[in-house]
């Protein structure tokens, strides 16, 4: 097994995490998370962080390793990522990756480009343009110089907009055509990867169910602490979901009530967002659960096939 990398991908709330840790129990391995906002310290709640039981039932690596005022990047994960998994397994155990950032599991599998010099002062006016005019506005730009890059894109990603415009307009090369010429760093493992999906309604379902289960663990309480050490709703981090919704509440821009809906109606909307995108990876393995509570036997024997055990 030790050649082995597993990677364990799908939507948000389908339980990629218990089957994680349940899936540690047959053989020797850690679990390597990548997940895009559980590396930030204090966020926890509204990252559905593992619990302190199954960290102690299973270490966990690339969890609370930056601060929210830090800027971390999918090649920094990828660098960290691969130094622990190379760690792992020098060890003689398994890696289990987990997690539904695509990108993350992109830089980490096939890595990305490296990260060009952009103008400063070509980053300040395209954000001016933000401001004034829109992520539209800043779409419709991209479409012309890079149809590629816009067609992987939602209109309102004004964060990954700006950051093609940055690149193309500072390299004069566009983010699409560095991005396939990015080749992943060699290694002597290889990758299984295993998708986990389910019914739409089944998903939604769970959704429902982790956002009232966040809130009443103190969701709000924890974006309140967050702002009082001074990572206000600006923090890039802090416009992640949850924490936007929260902030948006104690703003008085709506009622806590108003708050939930939005979080679960976001979050209905990023789980579609990830399947998109994992659904064009053909290397990922499906499985299929109606469950994931009472299958997770079931769903750690059929990965178990699939690794040849």
């Amino acid at each position: 097994m030790s050649s082995f990398v597993i990677v364990l991908a799908g939507p948000t709330c389908i339980g990629k995490s218990k089957v994680a840790v349940s899936l540690s129990t047959f053989f020797s391995s850690e679990i390597v998370s990548a997940d895009s906002m559980q590396v930030y310290k204090y966020m926890n709640i509204g990252t559905a962080k593992p619990s302190r039981e199954d960290r102690r039932a299973v270490l966990h690596h690339m969890i609370d390793i930056v601060y929210p005022d830090q800027y971390f990047s999918a090649g920094e994960y990828a660098k960290m990522a691969r130094d622990k998994i190379d760690e792992i397994l020098d060890s003689g155990k398994t890696p289990i990756v987990v997690g539904g950032s695509g990108l993350y599991i992109r830089a980490l599998i096939d890595g990305l480009f490296p990260e060009p010099i952009v103008s400063e002062s070509i980053k300040k006016r395209i954000r001016t343009q933000l401001d004034d005019k829109g992520p539209h506005y800043l779409y419709k730009k991209l479409e012309k110089v890079d149809p590629t890059a816009a067609s992987k894109i939602h209109q309102n990603d004004w964060r990954r907009i700006i950051r093609a415009l940055d690149v193309f307009l500072s390299t004069g090369e566009t983010i699409s055509s560095l991005q396939s010429k990015a080749k992943a760093e060699s290694t002597d493992y290889q990758y299984l990867m295993i998708g986990l999906k389910t019914e739409r309604s089944n998903l939604y379902k769970r959704i429902e169910s982790r956002v009232d289960s966040m809130f009443e663990k103190g969701l709000t309480k924890e974006v309140r602490q967050l702002a009082k050490r001074g990572y206000g709703k600006d923090f890039l981090p802090m416009q992640s979901l949850g924490y936007k919704e929260v902030f948006g509440y104690i703003s008085g821009d709506y009622s806590l009530s108003e708050a939930k809906t939005l979080l679960k109606k976001n979050t209905r909307h990023f789980a579609k967002r990830q399947m998109t995108w994992f659904n064009k990876d053909t290397r990922i393995k499906w499985i299929e659960t109606s469950d994931v509570d009472k299958e997770i036997d079931s769903i750690c024997h059929k990965i178990l096939r699939l690794a040849g055990l």
